[in-house]
């Protein structure tokens, strides 16, 4: 069974985010990340959604609550150019 993290955000210059999301590939690795996929809205393109999908809930959890935790905001969010209160994060089982 997968499980799914869909987070949702926009971001002040897709491509200065798209370069910061791609160098932390490692690190979401490291985190039980298996795969991600980007998708940017067709009407607004500072407007992204990502999905990680991780191979069991609790490294999900896990990382649900690293990126709630102040460091996660004031590093990966503020480094990317995120807007930090249009953070949805959203979770969910294959089944």
């Amino acid at each position: 069974m997968a499980v799914v993290l869909a987070v949702r955000s926009k971001v002040k210059d897709y491509d200065v985010w798209r370069e910061h999301f791609d160098s932390g590939a490692g690190f979401v690795e490291q985190q039980g990340v298996t795969s991600s996929r980007v998708l940017r809205d067709l009407d607004d393109p500072s407007l992204v959604t990502i999905h990680h999908e991780f191979a069991d809930p609790s490294a999900a959890r896990a990382f649900m609550q690293l990126m709630r935790s102040d460091a996660f905001r004031e590093g990966p969010v503020q480094q990317g150019g995120v807007i930090p209160d249009t953070v949805e994060v959203w979770a969910g089982e294959d089944v």
